[in-house]
């Protein structure tokens, strides 16, 4: 009793210490996800049912108690028959009455016991027993899974919302280089030195720029209220996310994990991704036996296999409440029966052979999905994988760019510090080289989504 009151006291220190903090690192955050999610709180609930389902079937070899207890109060009982004798004998004066029947107290009492064993069942308890232990693998593993997979797109919205805050960063700096450029278009327009259709379409494309700001605030702020479903914390935030988040997401960490994954081949990731030790894989098998099982007590419940059980009753009626009231044994009023019962379907129009069937029918079809998952796996890691390769192929490319439009905006600032430049050309230097940015930190998120991915898939699912 104290050690269980010893880890509740615990489970509330921590859920205490949960809502109470500031910031979360790699570790509360996924104690958060464990704790608050709904979907694996409801996965926990399912686990114990099947825990007491698998009870309920190691029950069934334990004979079942049955106790019936009836109290009666008769109003109106039947009176004592007595008989005189003298009624009978010629002899004249002579009355000797006698008790014929003693009549009714005006209470009754009924108590009987019936205990039920089963004996022979065909193996239906053995099987049914396997088959709620296999329900309960199942809830286990789907509990896993949905942990795995939940884990896996907490890292990914986290990591995407990182990544989200910085595009809003530099897309804050775009709208305050539109506004520049938008007044020196004015400015040059007024003068005379340019047209006024590129002065319209330096606002086009200031407005696309405030378009895109508000587009990204959006995403921001739908990413961080899916954060707050996701783990339970109340108005999630990228400020929320302590140090050691924010090192595992810079770009010496991100480089590192590319280069890890990126040197595995397409069958090893296949190869680990349909391994038997997969919790999808066994949560497929596992679905297989479900079947199997049920396939097995169908058969054993065809016609003309009958369940034998021991049935042992024990009784007691009077007018007297036992143990409590005076004679209560004193009409020896109790009885006690030993039965053998037997009792088998003979004819049902050929439902049990039907349900045979069926169960087969579903014994197929389970193994023949089996397959298919396979098939969607290696599909999933084949998108995956080829989108990864893709992904630091346009990186590269994008760095490429980055680095040469960093070499235009020094030349351009040069020519703008020597009076040889202007700073309209300067300015859009830096927005183009702002837009490959945004472009880099996308493809970014799309990188690493699909490694995440990759992960979940052969079974390397970790916080960070």
């Amino acid at each position: 009793m104290l050690k269980k009151k010893f880890f509740i006291v615990v489970f509330l220190f921590v859920l205490f210490s949960l809502y109470s903090l500031d910031s979360y690192n790699s570790s509360s955050l996924a104690l958060s996800l464990k704790l608050n999610n709904a979907d694996l709180i409801k996965a926990q609930e399912e686990i114990t049912k099947a825990k007491l389902d698998v009870l309920d079937a190691k029950a069934g070899f334990f004979p079942t108690v049955d106790l019936t207890v009836t109290g009666t109060y008769i109003a109106n009982p039947i009176d004592p028959i007595r008989v005189n004798i003298g009624d009978y004998i010629n002899i004249p004066g002579y009355n000797d009455y006698i008790n014929i029947y003693n009549g009714m107290e005006k209470t009754y009492y009924m108590f009987q016991l019936e205990l039920t064993q089963p004996i022979f069942t065909w193996g239906k308890l053995d099987k049914a027993l396997k088959l709620y232990n296999q329900i309960y693998d199942i809830r286990v593993l789907e509990y896993t899974d949905a942990y795995e997979k939940s884990l896996t797109e907490l890292k990914t919205r986290v990591m995407a919302l990182y990544f989200l805050n910085q595009i809003h960063d530099i897309l804050n700096e775009q709208k305050n280089i539109s506004k520049r450029l938008n007044e020196l278009s004015d400015s040059a327009y007024e003068n005379g030195f340019i047209l006024k259709t590129e002065a319209l379409n330096t606002h086009v494309q200031s407005t696309q720029v405030d378009v895109a700001y508000e587009q990204i605030n959006k995403e921001v702020l739908s990413m961080q209220s899916y954060l707050s479903k996701l783990t339970g914390i109340d108005d999630f935030s990228i400020d929320m996310l302590s140090d050691d988040i924010s090192n595992e997401l810079a770009d010496e960490k991100l480089n590192k994990l590319v280069s890890d994954y990126s040197k595995l081949s397409l069958k090893t990731y296949v190869d680990k991704s349909v391994s038997d030790e997969r919790t999808n894989l066994k949560l497929l098998y596992a679905l297989t036996n479900i079947s199997e099982y049920s396939k097995n007590i169908a058969e054993a419940q065809v016609n003309w296999k009958p369940d034998i059980a021991l049935v042992v009753n024990a009784s007691y009626s009077g007018p007297r409440l036992p143990f409590i009231e005076t004679d209560w044994y004193g009409k020896n009023d109790w009885n006690a029966l030993f039965t053998i019962a037997l009792k088998t379907t003979v004819f049902d129009g050929g439902k049990a052979i039907r349900n045979v069937k069926r169960s087969k029918s579903d014994l197929y079809e389970s193994r023949i999905n089996t397959l298919d998952s396979k098939a969607v796996i290696i599909n999933n890691v084949t998108e995956n994988y080829t989108s990864m390769n893709l992904s630091i192929a346009n990186i590269s490319y994008l760095n490429a760019e980055v680095e040469l439009k960093n070499e235009e905006i020094n030349m351009n600032k040069s020519l703008l510090d020597s009076g040889y430049g202007g700073e309209i050309e300067y300015l859009r230097t830096i927005l183009d080289r702002n837009t490959l940015l945004i472009q880099l930190l996308q493809e970014k998120i799309n990188l690493y989504k699909s490694i995440y991915t990759l992960q979940y898939l052969i079974g390397d699912s970790h916080i960070f």
